[in-house]
């Protein structure tokens, strides 16, 4: 390819990173951090229902129960749903349901067609809760006493009806701890998270660690009915919310939520090869443009730092010294380590490893194998 070709691309790569950092730089300055919220006052504190799908998450359950059992918060309930788990998980929650009155426990047998387990799970807890919003949380989170009453007192204050708020993010390792540390980069350079609370904007916001809604709101707009077979039922909670026109908001957690997302690099492989391909409506054309995105843009300048010279290099340095910097602005405002983003292109490679791979093993297999179900494509399509 022609030198001159070359310079007019790492150039308009160059502009498009500088819009993304203009974007990114003021768009984070507006997300808030839950510790500064006031404490909602007691007397104030409406019905919370804390919802919990849990299927053989005997090795995190108890924690994160007791966790949320020490909430500094008046007026709560937890349902945890036993999805036909084949470990110890009955056990535990027989356990919390003797010893404490606000914990309650349901136990799925089967799961009816066209539902994925944990939808299915959440939209059966909600049938039984009574709370005044809905509080839709995974089974491995970890809470300080102070969420509730803090997350409240910002959904009462903003009018707001479905909150999010980011954990951190904790691994066992730092090899794990650098790939969830670049998947929080990508997130929140391409969901763009402060733009959900814009009603003009078509983005919203999901995070299953952490999806608050409004009782009302969540049941007009359609219940996990409308998203039963989306893998990425957080994010489509959201966009479901939105697209009806309810209020929606994301807060940064740090120390006060926290989650081991997964505890080995091989398992946060596996468990985003369910919802990847989904992401991006299970079209293989849009693998081919994220392909050319990622490779060209988020890998290739590293590399060309080495591979050319003169004009080209100087570009090429620039592009990756604004990588850096985009990195380190995200990193800064999550507590995230900054040195994370000098590996930067080799996550870019696991992403598109993980993108294929999940892509293609959806098309060969026609479908996707989940929880111990099989999902076929056809049927995840109608979703879409």
């Amino acid at each position: 390819m022609d030198a001159d070709v070359w310079i007019f691309l790492s150039t308009l790569t160059l502009f498009l990173f500088s819009l993304s950092a203009k974007e990114l730089f003021s768009g984070l300055k507006t997300l808030q951090l839950l510790q500064q919220q006031p404490l909602l006052k007691q007397e104030e504190c409406p019905e919370v229902s804390i919802l919990i799908a849990a299927r053989n998450e005997e090795n995190a359950l108890e924690k994160a129960i007791s966790s949320w059992l020490q909430q500094d918060y008046p007026n709560f309930e937890i349902i945890v749903v036993n999805d036909r788990s084949t470990d110890r998980t009955p056990e535990i929650l027989e356990k919390f349901a003797q010893t404490h009155s606000r914990f309650r426990f349901l136990t799925l047998h089967e799961l009816p067609p066209r539902w994925l387990g944990k939808n299915w799970a959440l939209y059966n807890a909600s049938l039984h809760a009574r709370g005044e919003y809905y509080l839709f949380t995974d089974a491995d989170i970890l809470v300080s006493p102070e969420v509730l009453r803090r997350s409240l007192f910002y959904v009462k204050s903003q009018n707001l009806d479905h909150l999010c708020i980011f954990p951190r993010l904790v691994a066992p390792s730092s090899c794990l701890s650098i790939a969830m540390s670049l998947f929080l980069f990508y997130f929140v350079l391409f969901i763009k998270p402060w733009k959900a609370k814009d009603p003009k904007s078509s983005h919203s916001i999901g995070i299953g660690a952490f999806n608050l809604v409004k009782a009302q709101s969540y049941k007009t707009a359609g219940t996990h009915q409308a998203i039963a077979l989306r893998p990425d039922d957080d994010l489509k909670l959201g966009k479901l919310l939105k697209n009806q026109g309810f209020r929606q908001d994301v807060l940064i957690g740090r120390d006060e939520i926290s989650v081991e997302w997964y505890s080995s690099l091989p398992q946060l492989i596996q468990g985003l090869m369910k919802n990847t391909f989904a992401a991006i409506q299970y079209r293989f054309s849009l693998v081919l443009w994220g392909t050319f995105i990622l490779f060209f843009l988020d890998f290739w300048p590293f590399l060309a730092i080495f591979l050319t010279s003169d004009t080209l290099q100087f570009f090429n340095s620039a592009i990756v010294l604004l990588l850096m910097i985009l990195y380190g602005t995200v990193a800064r405002r999550f507590a995230l380590p900054y040195w994370h983003g000098f590996a930067y292109p080799l996550a870019t490679l696991l992403y598109l490893y993980i993108l294929w791979k999940s892509s293609l093993s959806t098309l060969l297999n026609q479908g996707i194998y989940w929880r111990d179900s099989f999902y076929s494509l056809e049927e995840l399509r109608t979703q879409n």
